[in-house]
C-alpha cells in the first residue's frame, strides 16, 4: 500500500479540515471571553453609596435608597419578551446622596398600533438593588440618531446613549445604569438578566466536536489516499 491521494480529494478534505479547526479555535476564543466576563462579574464588589465610589466597575452590585423621577422615563424600543414585542423602561432614580442614576426596570408590552404603554409609577422613598451595566448601544446602527420630542414623556428611543439621556434630562447622569433585580417590586417583566447565555464549558464542548470532525477528515483523507501498487485507480 502506498499513500497517493488524489489532488481534488486532498484539496477538498484539507480545506474542510482547516475550516473545522478554525471553528474549534473560535469556540475556544469565545470560551476565554466568556470566562473573562464571568471573572469580572465575580470580582465586582457591592456599593451602597455611589457618591463615595463614583467610578465602580461594570457588574458591581448596588443597593441604593432614593426616589424615582416618575415624570421622565425612557422607553427602549424593539425589546422582546416571551415572543412579544415591547419596550424596556429606563427611569431616572435620585439617590439620597444626590446622584442621578438610570434604572432599567424591565419590560412592558407595546400594542399593535404602536401606542406607548403607560408606565406605572413607583412613589416615595424606595430601595433599588441590581447590577451596574452600560448605557451605550453596542450593535450596528441603521438610520439617523434618535431625535425624541423632549416635551412629551415618556420618550421612545431606539439607540440608548449617555449623551442622549443627559441632554434629554438636562442633567449629567451616573455613567452606568442599574439593571433592577427581579425581586424588586419597582420593576416589570423580563428582568432575568443573563450576561452569559452560553457558558465557557459549552463553548469548549463545541470546540472538541469541531476538532473531532477535523480528525475524522484527516483519517478519511489518509484512507482514501492509500493505494495498492499496480492497482488502477477507481
Amino acid at each position: 500500500m502506498k499513500f497517493k491521494p488524489r489532488f481534488g480529494q486532498s484539496v477538498l478534505l484539507l480545506a474542510l479540515t482547516a475550516g473545522l479547526i478554525g471553528l474549534g479555535v473560535w469556540q475556544l476564543q469565545r470560551a476565554t471571553q466568556k470566562q473573562q466576563l464571568l471573572d469580572a462579574i465575580a470580582r465586582a464588589g457591592d456599593v451602597s453609596n455611589l457618591a463615595t465610589q463614583p467610578t465602580p466597575d461594570r457588574y458591581t452590585r448596588v443597593s441604593l435608597k432614593g426616589r424615582f423621577d416618575n415624570r421622565h422615563s425612557f422607553l427602549l424600543d424593539n425589546q422582546t419578551y416571551q415572543g412579544r414585542n415591547g419596550v424596556n423602561v429606563l427611569t431616572p432614580f435620585r439617590t439620597d446622596a444626590g446622584t442621578l442614576v438610570l434604572v432599567n426596570r424591565g419590560w412592558l408590552p407595546m400594542s399593535a398600533d404602536r401606542r406607548l404603554p403607560p408606565v406605572p409609577v413607583a412613589e416615595g422613598q424606595l430601595r433599588v438593588s441590581g447590577c451596574l451595566d452600560s448605557m451605550e448601544f453596542s450593535g450596528h446602527r441603521i438610520g439617523p440618531p434618535d431625535q425624541p420630542n423632549r416635551d412629551q414623556w415618556p420618550l421612545l428611543i431606539t439607540f440608548p446613549s449617555a449623551k442622549l439621556f443627559s441632554e434629554s434630562l438636562g442633567e449629567k447622569l451616573f455613567p452606568w445604569l442599574i439593571k433592577l433585580d427581579a425581586s424588586n417590586p419597582s420593576g416589570f417583566d423580563g428582568r432575568d438578566w443573563q450576561p452569559v447565555i452560553m457558558t465557557p464549558a459549552r463553548h469548549r464542548a463545541y470546540a472538541v466536536q469541531w476538532f473531532g470532525l477535523a480528525i475524522v477528515c484527516i483519517v478519511v483523507w489518509f484512507r482514501l489516499g492509500m493505494r495498492t501498487p499496480g492497482r488502477p485507480a477507481e
